[in-house]
């Protein structure tokens, strides 16, 4: 019974001073809903990774070109309107796609995620294994090739072109105002102008956007300060005890 007293009073603590978190966006894209997002190149659609692919998924990607390659030196923007609130957290898995070359001779190839203002990421990956890349630190950095990933060569694309990787990416950072936008973005890469004749534009280095989360840390109730927690919880913990001791008899 003592022990559960303070335990009860460990919870207490716990609960009492924790803001309420609220889930303000979730998509995995199977459902088909680009709801909240919009491009520089003409808009979003769902991709699928190759047939076959150990890890087979739809996730977001550009409204037209090749429909299993997702972006390449595209904006991509979401926009969510938020309660009050003081902290955000964003999470995403980014699809890093083929021949990527990170810091290498034709590289300087970059991604970025920012807040309207806020920086959130400045880095670059490579697939290709004679490249380095600045992931997981944001550039100027140097890192072995597809360092830090969650997943490697798990999408179905070409190997010999520098496969994939996954990484999930998570961010928490301050945050007021009443809409939240989000950018999404990357930089230096072949496109459907630059790419060779061979791999040319989504074919030869891509990225995709899968598992989006965002929550905010809205407050809903008063919470005690700190101290008067402590005195809560330690009242609710000496209160078992005392009522547990063994009693002295009066002699």
């Amino acid at each position: 019974m003592k022990t559960w007293l303070v335990v009860l009073a460990g919870v207490i603590l716990v609960f009492a001073s924790s803001a309420e978190a609220i889930l303000v966006y979730s998509n995995d894209f199977e459902g088909g809903v680009t709801t909240g997002f919009t491009t520089n190149t003409g808009g979003v659609a769902i991709d699928q990774t190759p047939a076959g692919a150990s890890h087979s998924t739809h996730f977001l990607g550009r409204a037209d070109d090749d429909s299993t390659a997702g972006f390449t030196n595209d904006v991509v923007t979401l926009t969510l309107g938020l309660g009050a609130h003081t902290t955000v957290t964003l999470a995403f898995d980014l699809y890093v796609i083929r021949s990527w070359d990170g810091n290498g001779a034709n590289g300087g190839e970059r991604y970025l995620v920012d807040a309207s203002g806020p920086s959130l990421l400045f880095t670059g990956f490579a697939n290709n294994d004679a490249k380095d890349q600045c992931f997981p630190d944001n550039c100027p950095a140097s890192n072995p090739t597809k360092s830090g990933a969650a997943e490697v060569n798990t999408l179905g694309y070409d190997q010999n072109i520098g496969g994939d990787a996954v990484y999930h990416l998570f961010f928490t950072f301050p945050h007021t105002a009443s809409t939240l936008t989000l950018h999404f973005i990357g930089a230096g890469l072949q496109d459907s102008t630059t790419g060779d004749t061979v791999f040319p534009g989504l074919t030869d280095e891509s990225w995709g956007i899968d598992n989006v989360t965002v929550v905010d840390d809205s407050v809903t109730t008063a919470v005690p300060a700190p101290a008067t927690l402590l005195l809560i919880a330690s009242a609710v913990a000496g209160l078992g005890v005392h009522q547990l001791w063994p009693r002295r008899r009066a002699r």
